[in-house]
């Protein structure tokens, strides 16, 4: 049986790389050198964060998360039963 989580991440240009928020999980930030890799350094994140987790934290809703300028909301999913992942 599947165990699929889907989270909002935050993404935003820092420099030369593009910084990574995961407003739902504790120490939920990282980094990646474009958008696509920030989005797999997310999902690796959100993996490695939640795999000794039994309650995962909810995820908020969309219209729950303030953006600043220059930053984009998107969805992550991990499987955490294969551990395979998606983006939205």
């Amino acid at each position: 049986m599947a165990d699929v989580v889907i989270y909002l991440v935050v993404l935003s240009k820092d420099g030369d790389y593009i910084f990574v928020r995961v407003p739902d999980i504790d120490g939920g930030y990282t980094q990646g050198n474009d958008e696509i890799d920030a989005m797999r350094m997310a999902q690796d994140l959100i993996g490695n964060l939640l795999e000794d987790a039994n309650k995962y934290p909810k995820p908020s809703e969309p219209s729950a998360i303030s953006l600043k300028d220059g930053e984009k909301l998107v969805y992550v999913a991990v499987d955490r039963s294969t551990g395979s992942t998606a983006m939205c």
